[in-house]
């Protein structure tokens, strides 16, 4: 009879903490999320920064780059997606190179996990 007893306390222990223990997790796995798409970011930086020194250009369209990065046995790099499946984003704005993750929904803006990151190239304003 104590050994079930015993096996009761347990499952109903494991009810009770699992939630508790599941929702610590998450914001564990929204740290880790963040802090891959800054590096996916920060290496695709890089890689545009090689294609700049190489041709004295930023690549005009992340598929230039992708190209490049294949080409220069990279091709990891052109092939990085977000933690959502989505591919980065890559402009040029006033002659300045700009990588952005647009978040969850893949849209400009947003809060939460559809909050956007972006990284300039260096002397950007």
């Amino acid at each position: 009879m104590a050994g079930g007893l015993i096996g009761c306390v347990t499952v109903a222990v494991l009810f009770v903490a699992l939630p508790v223990v599941i929702v610590r997790m998450s914001g564990y796995a929204e740290k880790a999320g963040d802090a891959k798409i800054r590096a996916d970011l920060q290496a695709l930086l890089h890689g545009a920064e090689f294609f700049k020194a190489a041709s004295t250009r930023y690549p005009r369209s992340f598929d230039e780059l992708a190209t490049f990065l294949k080409e220069n046995g990279i091709p990891e790099l052109a092939e990085l997606r977000d933690p959502w499946g989505n591919g980065y984003t890559y402009r040029i704005l006033d002659g300045r190179l700009q990588v952005a993750c647009l978040g969850r929904d893949g849209r400009e803006g947003g809060e939460g996990p559809n909050r956007d990151f972006f990284i300039d190239s260096p002397g950007a304003r």
